[in-house]
């Protein structure tokens, strides 16, 4: 079979529809569409504002709801040739489950399962209405819009260091092939005249999304088999790595014979332009050589097209929509006027917490920026506490009375400098400290702050108790949100600096020693 056969062949066997069908189809789709816009307008905010706009690893959000209506969009013809089978068994538990993923969102403050919600309740909408065949006959770009959605979060925190060691593993490749000394440790890169460290942004994982989330659309509308697809993807990927380290290499010369400046300004923002457009251009070079090579078989977009048959009833049961319809609305009405948590007040304000505590005197100290690594607490103490030999324990407590969208306890885009480098450890029994703290495991921490090393244990405090990962303390803030109505909780953070010859076991002993003393003081000023 010729490609011009098989092209005469995709054109389906639809009949025009008239302007009053095309209406009934449209009008529910609008409507629909105004609620869901309602309903999830404090969501798309967020995504606008916070994610899309200031993380660099997904500012390619503002193009995907265009590319998935794109996707839905060129199959218009197949779509209009099913006749609509609805599941609303299905379809009504999906909207249900939806709906309770937004309530606990909106409710704890936790806009990422308002962001899921949202992506889980347009294929309920779609099976409610029309049925599974319709779904999986748009599964594509429904699936595509996770793409603005940081759900991956936590999962690429976790691969971001094999790829900065990746990266310095290729820039010491390069920079060893061109003659230059080089002693690879991990990922710092020691060259004569200077040290680099290939940090956590250069790790090039914001350029391999952008690059995957391009190459999607762009083969599934170019290429004629999932082989090739994935083929031209997995190429432009492995270019953007290798250039990556390139991009490495190419910091370790400049800086080399330009001064330490060149690591840092424009020069810098042209390297990370360099990788990711490198990316994209073999991207977009593979595809074409791949599209090329015709077999005679369609492209694969074009596949449903080849199933269309007669058209079926595609407008859905106006009893179904208005159903939805007031669904949505009520679900909104609820959220706005009676699922807001309450806020709990400190029992006594956080100025008066006791200066002494056992053989140690606090005075004021901003050793912490607070409002960075838990932005939006309602109150803070920050101060530094001083023994008889002049040692110090820094202490920081920030409460939150209520929970927001911005203003929350556990949030993974703050730029929190104890979550980057934190542990968790079980507590001694031999001195009761899992007795007096309440824990059994607290975070442990040695970040770097305004250049001093520090030795930091922290936890978390909720009316129930105290916990100390992070994870946990979510769950526990969203329960209360849910079930109490109420999400207040703080989170209590010691340092110690561990330049004055003070090991961090050390340290963290005296620290501990420190928690137990204040932890009854704890008790009487935080609810």
């Amino acid at each position: 079979m010729t490609e011009t056969s098989a092209t005469a062949e995709l054109q389906p066997a639809v009949s025009a529809r008239s302007p009053a069908d095309k209406l009934r189809l449209i009008l529910p789709l609008a409507g629909l569409g105004v609620a869901l816009g309602l309903l999830y307008y404090p969501t798309f905010k967020w995504l606008v504002t916070q994610v899309w706009w200031r993380d660099k690893e997904y500012s390619h959000g503002f193009l995907v709801p265009f590319i998935a209506a794109y996707l839905a969009w060129v199959r218009r013809d197949y779509l209009a040739s099913l006749a609509a089978r609805p599941a609303p068994l299905a379809g009504g538990a999906v909207i249900l489950f939806s709906a309770a993923l937004l309530f606990t969102g909106h409710a704890g403050a936790f806009t990422l399962a308002e962001s899921v919600s949202f992506l889980l309740v347009l294929p309920g909408i779609v099976l409610f209405l029309w049925g599974w065949t319709h779904l999986k006959a748009v599964a594509l770009p429904l699936a595509y819009l996770q793409f603005m959605v940081p759900w991956m979060e936590e999962f690429i925190d976790r691969i971001h260091w094999p790829f900065q060691l990746l990266s310095a593993k290729i820039g010491v490749g390069v920079l060893r092939a061109f003659g230059y000394p080089v002693f690879h440790n991990g990922q710092y890169i020691a060259l004569p005249a200077i040290t680099l460290e290939v940090a956590r942004e250069c790790s090039g994982l914001r350029f391999l999304m952008a690059i995957v989330a391009l190459g999607i659309p762009l083969v599934y509308l170019t290429q004629r088999t999932w082989k090739r697809a994935i083929a031209v993807i997995l190429s432009a990927v492995a270019i953007a790595i290798l250039a990556n380290g390139l991009r490495v290499a190419l910091a370790g010369i400049s800086a080399t014979y330009y001064g330490e400046e060149m690591l840092h300004g424009p020069w810098h923002m042209f390297q990370g332009w360099f990788v990711s457009q490198v990316g994209i251009v073999v991207l977009f070079i593979f595809d074409w050589l791949a599209a090329r090579k015709s077999d005679g078989r369609p492209k694969l977009y074009q596949r449903l097209a080849m199933r269309a048959t007669a058209p079926g009833r595609t407008a859905p049961s106006r009893r179904r929509v208005a159903l939805i319809l007031v669904f949505l609305f009520g679900v909104g009405i609820w959220l706005q006027f009676f699922a807001a948590t309450t806020p709990v007040p400190l029992k006594r304000p956080l100025a008066y917490f006791p200066a002494e505590i056992g053989a140690w005197y606090g005075a004021s100290s901003q050793w912490f920026a607070g409002n960075e690594a838990y932005p939006g607490a309602s109150a803070e103490l920050s101060r530094v506490y001083r023994n008889a030999a002049g040692k110090p324990v820094y202490l920081y407590i920030g409460y939150f009375e209520v929970q927001r969208p911005g203003r929350t306890m556990i949030n993974s885009r703050a730029g929190n400098p104890l979550r980057a480098a934190a542990t968790q450890r079980s507590l001694p029994l031999d001195v009761g400290t899992r007795d007096a703290l309440g824990l059994r495991n607290i975070n442990v921490s040695f970040p770097t702050l305004r250049g001093t090393p520090y030795a930091a244990v922290y936890w978390y405090r909720f009316p129930s108790g105290a916990v100390s990962g992070r994870y946990r303390a979510k769950l526990i803030g969203l329960l209360h949100a849910t079930l109490r109505r109420h999400d207040n909780a703080a989170v209590i953070v010691l340092a110690q600096p561990l330049d004055r010859g003070v090991t961090q076991d050390a340290a963290v002993a005296e620290l501990l020693a420190f928690a137990r003393g204040a932890t009854p003081a704890l008790r009487d000023y935080i609810p």
